[in-house]
């Protein structure tokens, strides 16, 4: 009888652990749960802050030209968003593209007729492809426009150009990472992968380049191999 006692003992033991073990289950489960609705009630949270905290700085500096343009410069948190998003900042940007353009060519100021168009392809050419290439790190991104609005404006570092060899170097620099900020910031992604992003932007064309010209090259040569021959 002690025996039998002991085993059903032993069995309501088993029992009691095996009904146990799924309510254990299933309070990890509800833990979980609770933990994943705190993280993401954080991170609202957090962007409502920097909304409030972007309006406000917004508020304080306005939305003229020069105060985009300092705050650009001084990689001002929220910018890229604010200039891509607004579409009266076109006008802006090409009004900071020609002043830009025209301090850096402050001694030769006729050339800027050539260099204000080309400027304006080579950022239409580089919104396009930022906005094809982020894709890889981002399932959504803003439309072509918002692109080329920030980006005229990273092109205001192109005034130190007025400073020969030093200025233009300083400028270029500067100009590579307000163009990985615009990255980041419009395609929302981190910094590492918005460079990756740049530099893959920078490379393709250049093949391509390459390609183009060692093709043309190879054509140039194969047509007048003939003649070379002959002679």
């Amino acid at each position: 009888m002690s025996e039998e006692r002991e085993g059903l003992g032993d069995g309501g033991q088993g029992s009691d652990a095996g009904s146990q073990a799924p309510a254990g289950n299933v309070l990890n489960e509800a833990e979980k749960e609770r933990i994943r609705s705190e993280e993401i009630h954080s991170a609202e949270e957090q962007r409502y802050r920097e909304d409030v905290r972007r309006e406000a700085r917004q508020e304080a500096r306005g939305s003229t030209t020069w105060a985009r343009v300092v705050a650009m410069l001084k990689l001002e948190p929220g910018i890229s968003d604010e200039i891509a998003s607004d579409p009266n900042s076109t006008k802006q940007g090409l009004l900071v593209l020609g002043v830009a353009n025209a301090a850096a060519f402050l001694l030769l100021l006729p050339i800027i007729v050539v260099t204000i168009p080309f400027s304006i392809i080579y950022i239409a050419i580089n919104a396009g492809l930022y906005c094809l290439f982020s894709r890889l790190f981002a399932s959504e991104v803003p439309a072509y426009s918002n692109w080329f609005r920030a980006l005229l404006f990273a092109m205001a570092p192109s005034a130190l150009g007025i400073v020969p060899i030093i200025g233009g170097l300083a400028g270029g620099i500067y100009m590579v990472v307000l163009n990985v900020i615009v990255i980041r910031d419009l395609a929302r992604i981190t910094t590492g992968a918005a460079i990756v992003v740049w530099l893959i932007a920078v490379l393709v064309p250049t093949i391509l380049i390459i390609a183009a010209g060692l093709s043309f090259g190879l054509a140039a040569f194969l047509q007048h191999m003939p003649a070379t021959f002959h002679l």
